[in-house]
């Protein structure tokens, strides 16, 4: 019995990860709000009916690959700058990708965008070795807005992401926020 769950679970395991491969390879011809559940299954070379069994929607397939990709990065980097750096190095390899995802987003789209974000922000302040608490929160959420701005503001003015632009900007960002904090959340 034990033995099937397994085999049932590495089934399912694999039939996540290649939806979330055909959803990147969609990525790279359409923006993400055009891709359809159809367009997936076909590159994927599934029925609709399979796709609904691991997923409720697209959303629910693009958070899954958000959250696969940040715990990657992470765990590829283990320090503070290395993260960084991991995120600059993804840009750089999939502008025409973010850019995808970013053009003409939904709200959905763009909560989930956040929330990605907002998982690497609190990752590396985490990296300050202090314990997160209220003031944290803000503080990530408050540079996950810039990073957000600063990507949408790039794509909406016809740029690709830029990383030679995105990544120092949202570094220093983020490096600011911390010292801030580090140096000040006393005084409050």
């Amino acid at each position: 019995m034990l033995r099937e769950i397994k085999k049932d679970n590495l089934k399912s395991n694999r039939m996540k990860k290649l939806l979330m491969k055909s959803l990147i390879t969609n990525l790279k011809y359409k923006n993400f709000n055009q891709i359809t559940i159809n367009d997936i299954c076909e590159n994927a070379l599934i029925s609709r009916a399979t796709f609904y069994v691991h997923f409720i929607d697209k959303f629910d397939l693009f958070e899954f690959w958000l959250l696969e990709l940040s715990q990657d990065i992470i765990k590829e980097a283990e320090e503070y700058e290395k993260i960084a750096t991991a995120v600059n190095e993804y840009i750089i390899e999939n502008q025409i990708i973010i850019s995808n995802i970013i053009t003409d987003a939904k709200k959905e789209t763009l909560e989930l965008i956040r929330k990605f974000t907002l998982f690497i922000v609190t990752s590396l302040t985490k990296e300050t070795g202090k314990n997160t608490n209220e003031e944290d929160i803000i503080l990530s959420n408050f540079c996950t807005g810039g990073i957000l701005a600063l990507l949408l503001s790039q794509v909406k003015n016809d740029y690709p992401p830029n990383s030679d632009i995105v990544t120092p900007f949202s570094y220093k960002m983020i490096k600011y926020c911390i010292l801030w904090d580090q140096n000040y959340s006393d005084d409050l």
